[in-house]
């Protein structure tokens, strides 16, 4: 889609962030009408993580309307020789709105944070591959490590 552009996320963009993730869970058979804090929970952990550099938001917009998000988690480990910086990064709530899937979003979303893995010093990324998705990942060298997928850099 070319009227499609894409950015790292801010604070600004946090009311997107969450309705995204929760049509995410929502659309993925999760049930959390008994959990009233689950907005709230998610909103103050993207604010926390996100000014940390912990949590960082690929999104995609079109008419400055946010249709499309992906993250990536950073945390950090004991250096060693396969991982001299320790930094370990995991990319998660891949998830593009319904009208505007098969088009090469989440793909695009993905390789935005391939490339901050690493430029922030990652030697890989790893990811929970859903059913759909795993053909997306595979396409950009993700392959499957136990019941997770990973691409080394």
């Amino acid at each position: 889609m070319s009227d499609v552009s894409y950015r790292l996320a801010t604070a600004a963009d946090i009311e997107p962030l969450v309705k995204l993730r929760l049509d995410f869970l929502a659309e993925n058979g999760h049930d959390f009408s008994s959990i009233r804090t689950l907005p709230d929970d998610i909103r103050a952990y993207c604010l926390q993580a996100m000014s940390k550099g912990e949590f960082v938001v690929a999104v995609a917009e079109i008419g400055g309307a946010i249709i499309g998000v992906a993250g990536i988690i950073y945390d950090r480990r004991p250096p060693k020789v396969t991982n001299p910086k320790g930094i370990n990064a995991y990319i998660l709530n891949v998830y593009v709105v319904p009208p505007c899937r098969r088009k090469g979003i989440a793909t695009a979303l993905v390789q935005i944070l391939v490339v901050h893995a690493q430029q922030s010093g990652c030697k890989s990324a790893s990811l929970h591959a859903l059913p759909g998705g795993r053909e997306v990942y595979a396409k950009i060298g993700f392959k499957p490590v136990e019941n997770e997928m990973r691409r080394d850099f």
